[in-house]
């Protein structure tokens, strides 16, 4: 959740909203478009008719035809808490947001990722759940919003009446999985970010039009177009309540003379009257080690100098320092023809180099059953279970927060000429793959497709191949950077490789013959 300060006014009129979706419904009515458009959605959708393949056709269609402002109208409408099930509102939001798109096949619900992985794999929908998940998702960091509201808003419509939409559930025995699972469930189902760009739309409208005092309540489950930011115990708007922050940067200049070093401070102002203040920090004092420096807000895993498997990872939280102590043991790792300490070098077969961790061979590559790559440049990694789990017991970090500060990495201190974008290719146990795409005026090339593209793959080897590199080395060499980072410290090994596209079976034929007739030619003169 996105908290920020703010009057006791400003908090009482964030939870001043109106009915709004038996109004969206009445207005779209008024227009031929989306009275022309609207009729598929009720023909298709009718819970005593659903048939939700032309249902979500529908809902697409409607999304795509209609003006973007009965879209947002409508995909954002609100509805007040009411135990009356005939109310007008919650009639139209029925009528508007059907359970019929979102109901699963056989009523079985799929793992919240499996949709993730089938929407992936088809172009279309690929595109529209990048855009959603680059502008609603919750920036690892700065525990904020990744894009602006208006952004969010405009993704969330992409994504209606698509698979992504259909309910999901998160279920099994296989704990990364599991875990991997409720990562996507929040991202789709119960996002923050979405909650915000809602809230932030309603109360643009505030500004210009007088409102009643109403508690706006969001549906009870997620057969809804907008949930909750937690588990669905907690429905009411006014439990959530996200208000964006005042943020005060003050940058630091310092001029420095033959004589003299003046420092001028310059801050960054907003309409209210504020008062600024020094960036605060902590300092984490170790004994025989020298004093660290974690800014407020973030954190850093520090190593002790005499028990490189044990380290400290100290929080720097309302300017008190707190750290925890995780260990690892140093269990080896056997093979059927030799035993590895731990922390030592091995290599498998089709995985690459590995290194053995607390028991645990860590290779740059899963199986090679586990993955199918198209043409592209891919970023592969090994990370630690363990650390993973010990460090989600101490900030609750997920391995979606590590992949998000490598993105971090590269653009703060890797700097690529052209911004280099990193999509999650595949995960499987320990492992994870990235694909790269390129990022021109803020049109996203796809990182892979299904088709050859040379050009594309030339492009994207030239500008991004050596900035990914320089970040495997730094992860492969442990780098300080890498090594002490709350999150990017569970990598321990990682790889680039460019995918080529398979040759044409014309080119293979073409190839053959040049090979066959340079051959008789040989034998002839020989």
């Amino acid at each position: 959740m996105i908290t920020g300060a703010g009057s006791k006014q400003e908090e009482n009129t964030s939870l001043s909203f109106q009915n709004t979706c038996d109004e969206a419904l009445a207005g779209c009515k008024t227009e031929p478009t989306c009275k022309t458009a609207l009729a598929a959605v009720m023909q298709y959708c009718s819970p005593s008719s659903c048939r939700k393949d032309q249902c979500m056709h529908s809902l697409q269609n409607f999304y795509r035809s209609v003006d973007h402002k009965w879209s947002l109208e409508i995909a954002f409408c609100l509805c007040k808490k009411t135990k009356n099930p005939k109310d007008e509102c919650l009639v139209a939001q029925e009528l508007l947001h059907p359970i019929c798109a979102q109901q699963p096949e056989n009523n079985v619900p799929p793992t919240c990722h499996y949709l993730v992985k089938a929407c992936s794999d088809n172009a279309t929908c690929r595109v529209g759940l990048e855009n959603y998940v680059q502008a609603c998702s919750v920036d690892a960091v700065t525990k904020q919003c990744a894009g602006p509201s208006e952004a969010c808003r405009t993704a969330m419509l992409g994504i209606l009446g698509t698979a992504l939409r259909s309910n999901c559930a998160c279920k099994g025995n296989d704990y990364l999985q599991l875990h991997f699972c409720m990562g996507w469930q929040r991202i789709l189902w119960f996002n923050p970010c979405v909650v915000a760009s809602q809230r932030d739309f309603h109360a643009r409208k505030m500004t210009t039009k007088p409102v009643t005092e109403l508690t706006a309540t969001l549906p009870s489950t997620p057969s809804r177009m907008m949930m909750p930011t937690s588990l669905p115990t907690s429905t009411s708007l006014a439990r959530t309540t996200t208000s964006l922050p005042t943020t005060i940067t003050t940058r630091m200049t310092t001029t420095t003379t033959t004589t003299t070093t003046t420092t001028t401070t310059t801050t960054t102002t907003t309409e209210k009257p504020i008062s600024t203040t020094q960036p605060r920090y902590c300092v984490a004092q170790k004994p025989e080690q020298k004093s660290q420096y974690i800014a407020e807000g973030d954190g850093k895993r520090i190593y002790r100098e005499r028990e490189p498997d044990c380290s400290e990872v100290c929080l720097c939280r309302d300017g008190s320092l707190t750290c925890n102590t995780i260990c690892v043991e140093r269990l080896p790792c056997q093979t059927d023809f030799a035993f590895y300490n731990h922390a030592a070098p091995a290599y498998q077969a089709y995985r690459g180099r590995c290194l053995c961790y607390s028991g645990r061979f860590i290779c740059m590559r899963p199986p090679p059953e586990l993955y199918d790559l198209k043409q592209g440049v891919f970023l592969f990694l090994g990370y630690s279970e363990l650390d993973e789990r010990k460090l989600r017991a101490i900030n609750q970090m997920e391995v979606q927060d590590a992949v998000t500060s490598l993105q971090d990495l590269l653009r703060l201190h890797v700097k690529p000429k052209t911004p280099c974008m990193l999509t999650l290719y595949n995960s499987s146990e320990e492992n994870i793959i990235l694909a790269v795409k390129l990022t021109d005026n803020s049109t996203l090339t796809k990182p892979h497709v299904d088709e050859p593209n040379p050009s594309l793959l030339m492009k994207q080897k030239e500008e991004c191949e050596a900035p990914l590199q320089q970040i495997s080395e730094m992860i492969n060499s442990r780098d300080p950077i890498v090594h002490s980072h709350i999150y990017l410290s569970i990598f321990k090994t990682a790889e680039v490789d460019v995918i080529y596209p398979a040759p044409s079976s014309s080119t293979g034929l073409q190839s053959h013959k040049t090979l066959f007739l340079i051959l008789i030619l040989f034998i002839f003169l020989s």
